[in-house]
């Protein structure tokens, strides 16, 4: 059990990592298949190879615990549909060891910690507009609904919502 937000350590993501975050991705993906809720499981397949290519370009953070990898998250500066705005850090494939709850809180609070030693102002996400279950959890944590994405933009099928945090 985790008694203090400062016993997560957050740090970039090495190759020798990559193991345990395909593990939760995977863990995840089967979780909504079970669960009946459209996420990547349905968007798209990730393979092993994808999440080196994005530890290679430094993008992927991990967050531990005794130096277990219990959560991940991608953090970039440009959006994710290749616009750029300096305001603006975008996070993809937030996801985390379900074992340990809560985790994700503490992971968006270190989050904003990154994205203001990067001058940022707002952090975006996107996720798809029927996931009721993610939908809730972003709202409760203070990502505000910004747009919508059409399908033929997003996965194809499915309609998309921009969600943004500001950050005080």
């Amino acid at each position: 059990m985790i008694n203090n937000d400062d016993d997560i350590m957050l740090r970039k993501a090495t190759y020798s990592d990559v193991n345990q975050i395909y593990n939760i991705i995977q863990s995840r993906c089967k979780w909504l298949d079970e669960n009946n809720i459209e996420q990547w499981n349905v968007t798209r397949t990730y393979k092993l190879e994808y999440f080196l290519d994005k530890i290679k370009d430094e993008r992927i953070y991990v967050a531990t615990y005794q130096n277990k990898v219990i959560g991940l998250f991608m953090f970039q500066l440009s959006t994710h549909y290749g616009e750029y705005d300096e305001n603006i850090a975008y996070i993809h494939h937030l996801a985390t060891d379900m074992q340990y709850k809560g985790v994700g809180k503490i992971i968006f609070s270190k989050i904003i910690e990154i994205a203001k030693l990067h001058s940022r102002k707002y952090i975006r996400l996107d996720n798809i507009a029927s996931n009721t279950k993610l939908n809730e959890y972003y709202e409760k944590n203070g990502f505000k609904q910004i747009g919508l994405i059409e399908p033929e933009n997003y996965d194809g099928k499915n309609y998309g919502i921009i969600r943004q945090l500001e950050i005080k």
